[in-house]
């Protein structure tokens, strides 16, 4: 998992490695990513499943904690630990929290 403190809008990126990337969930991209097939490209939060040349646009604005959450069921992971939410600074939030 990876989070970009310094960057607006939050943008922050999940993935299933196996070797390499199975399945990833880009949240807020920096840059368009382009589908293999279909000659298209995706701008906004995305799934990808292996081979991971494929885009699966989602349009949902949710905070870090449900994109985690979500994350972890589509890829089937159980996660006991603690939550902790990224380093944002106040600055970059809507809110303090």
């Amino acid at each position: 998992m990876t989070a970009h403190v310094r960057k607006l809008p939050r943008k922050c990126s999940f993935m299933l490695l196996f070797g390499e990337r199975i399945y990833s969930l880009d949240v807020n991209p920096g840059r368009f990513h382009n589908n293999k097939t279909g000659k298209s490209a995706v701008a906004t939060t995305h799934w990808s499943g292996w081979p991971c040349d494929i885009a699966e646009p989602d349009p949902r604005d949710q905070m870090h904690v449900q994109w985690f959450n979500e994350f972890l069921g589509r890829t089937n992971i159980s996660f006991f630990g603690k939550y902790e939410r990224p380093p944002y600074t106040a600055e970059q939030l809507d809110f303090n929290v």
